[in-house]
């Protein structure tokens, strides 16, 4: 449980020192590897967020309810970490000793659907990959990456895009990069985003049951707010567009506006 553990060292395994340090996991890996393959796993809860710090120099961001499969120390000539949940990466470059770029390969895993990476030699980028939405999301913000699925056709994508993964690769050229990674930065970020998908985050963040006793509203949400706040300042949000929303033992109960209501 990294939340109660002191800062400090957590253990040696492999050759990089692990290091818990104010919300930090790290691995500071002193090149003196032993050759043991060994591998970690971090999980992170409803309702919380950690960063990571692999033995490369990549730097991770876990959003909540997600987790990152990795090893303590990179061998070979591929990087390669398995993610599910969402994640922001920085990938640090690094080359073999001819000189040439090492690749990182992020495995992008499901309950259901066809499993999917993401390839790049140095860059970041945002992976939306929760089991309960509808598109798993690659969204790019610097470098170059490459997107593949099962027998569908590899994408190279630029920055500024995003690509949809489902049952194909669809490419969208031009998305708002603040709204994609506004959970790395400690806020939600809301751009006509439907009640659904609002609530869907407010149930991994606040761990909570959303429940819909009459029709989905089909409002959109717009406005954004910190994740310091309070459930109830947070459905302010919703509110604001006249959508009933009340709190009872962890569920939320989200209901249209009042017909006729002006």
């Amino acid at each position: 449980l990294l939340d109660t553990a002191a800062n400090g060292t957590i253990s040696l395994q492999g050759g990089p020192t692990i290091l818990n340090t104010n919300g930090t996991l790290r691995y500071d890996d002193d090149n003196n590897s032993s050759g043991i393959v060994a591998y970690n796993s971090i999980v992170t809860p409803k309702g919380r967020q950690y960063r990571l710090v692999l033995s490369d120099g990549t730097k991770v961001w876990l959003n909540a309810a997600s987790s990152l499969y990795y090893p303590v120390d990179f061998t070979g000539g591929t990087r390669k970490v398995e993610v599910s949940g969402e994640a922001y990466f920085e990938v640090a470059e690094r080359k073999d000793i001819r000189g040439k770029k090492t690749p990182f390969i992020v495995r992008i895993n499901h309950e259901s659907g066809n499993p999917a990476e993401v390839q790049v030699l140095g860059t970041h980028f945002n992976i939306n990959a929760y089991d309960d939405e509808p598109d798993t999301k690659v969204t790019l913000l610097e470098g170059a990456v490459t997107v593949s699925s099962a027998a569908l056709t590899p994408v190279l994508m630029q920055p500024g895009q995003q690509v949809k993964i489902s049952d194909k690769i669809a490419i969208e050229k031009s998305v708002d990069l603040d709204m994609v990674v506004a959970w790395k930065n400690g806020t939600f970020n809301f751009k006509n985003a439907d009640v659904s998908a609002v609530m869907r985050q407010a149930e991994r963040w606040y761990d909570i049951r959303v429940e819909y006793p009459q029709d989905i509203p089909r409002d959109t949400v717009n406005g954004g707010i910190s994740r310091d706040v309070k459930l109830s300042e947070f459905l302010d949000i919703i509110r604001y567009s006249d959508i009933r929303a009340t709190i009872g033992n962890g569920v939320v109960e989200i209901k249209p506006a009042v017909t006729g209501k002006k």
